[in-house]
């Protein structure tokens, strides 16, 4: 009986549908030769059957069929461009499916207390590019994401008559990432991540920095404030900088709290030696929004070993200003 009954239903409302239609053809054939009061009085007619018809979807929530309805102080036009031009979080990458990593930011002041390797000037330009790539979801059943990363950090000459780039480092990574919001709520712990970090600044003979490491990190929601430590182990050889270990260290931790629309970070590393031989880095991020572009402020204060490959082992105390992109 509830079967023919929502058939009814049905087929009352495709007839109601068709004289909707009806009636809007003879209404814009009014509006056409003038005739504006006949027009507006079937434009009313057809607001008056939509909502009988709306009354009559909500008096049949007895036959189990699921309806949607809009309620009266919904934007319907704000609801519809939602729904069709507005990207789910899923579809918001762009067609590479590139998404955003660690900050991307242009710092086009940057001055170093110490003057950097080889002479060179003490005010520049900084920069970073950072971009992750997805490649496979839920393979092993584990909610797990397997994907590759790429982060670039420049230093720019821009002082210098010939604006030579300084120093770029480059770091690709391959990463298995975590999402455990379910399974470790009880621990704050939202997200685990591993992977293989290599680190280089693509230069030769006495200026050739890099080397290869494996690390693993969790990170810890409290609120507005995120907990992010890492710890890391190298593979393969440091040829190009044998004791640089001994002074960016074995691990560092991220300190992230939002408030209101300001973030302030901070990254704190050490090497662990507890005698003389202590080395480490400490930078402070502050992040200010510029009105409602999504670029937001940027202040970076940096003081310690290794803000840059050639100069990992040279402590310098470096402050800049500019801006970074958070969407």
């Amino acid at each position: 009986m509830k079967k023919f009954l929502v058939f009814v239903f049905c087929f009352q409302i495709l007839l109601q549908a068709n004289e909707t239609s009806e009636l809007f053809k003879k209404a814009q054939e009014f509006e056409n030769i003038g005739d504006t009061v006949n027009a507006m009085r079937l434009y009313k007619q057809i607001a008056q059957n939509s909502l009988n018809q709306q009354n009559q979807i909500l008096n049949n929530n007895d036959t189990n069929t699921t309806v949607a309805i809009v309620k009266p102080e919904q934007n319907l036009e704000k609801l519809i461009l939602q729904n069709s031009q507005e990207p789910k979080d899923d579809e918001i990458q762009n067609i590479l499916g590139l998404r955003l990593y660690h900050l991307n930011y242009l710092l086009p002041v940057s001055y170093s207390q110490n003057r950097p390797t080889n002479g060179k000037s003490r005010f520049e330009t900084k920069f970073q590019f950072s971009v992750q790539k997805p490649l496979m979801t839920n393979a092993f059943k584990l909610n797990e994401t397997l994907g590759i990363a790429y982060t670039q950090t420049s230093w720019w000459q821009t002082s210098s008559d010939s604006a030579p780039f300084r120093e770029s480092n480059y770091k690709p990574e391959i990463y298995i990432d975590f999402d455990t919001q379910n399974s470790l709520k009880m621990l704050n712990i939202s997200n685990i991540r591993a992977g293989l970090l290599h680190e280089s600044n693509g230069k030769d003979k006495e200026n050739s920095r890099s080397w290869n490491r494996l690390y693993a990190q969790a990170r810890f929601d409290l609120g507005t404030l995120s907990v992010t430590p890492r710890i890391w182990s190298i593979v393969g050889d440091t040829n190009d900088n044998k004791n640089i270990e001994n002074y960016i260290g074995v691990g560092d931790v991220n300190f992230s709290f939002a408030f209101k629309d300001h973030i302030l970070n901070t990254m704190i590393r050490n090497n662990l030696h507890f005698d003389k031989t202590n080395r480490g880095a400490a930078q402070f991020d502050w992040l200010f929004p510029i009105f409602s572009t999504g670029i937001y402020g940027y202040v970076q204060f940096f003081t310690g070993y290794g803000e840059s490959l050639i100069d990992y082992n040279k402590h310098t105390n470096k402050i800049a200003v500019g801006f970074t992109l958070l969407r």
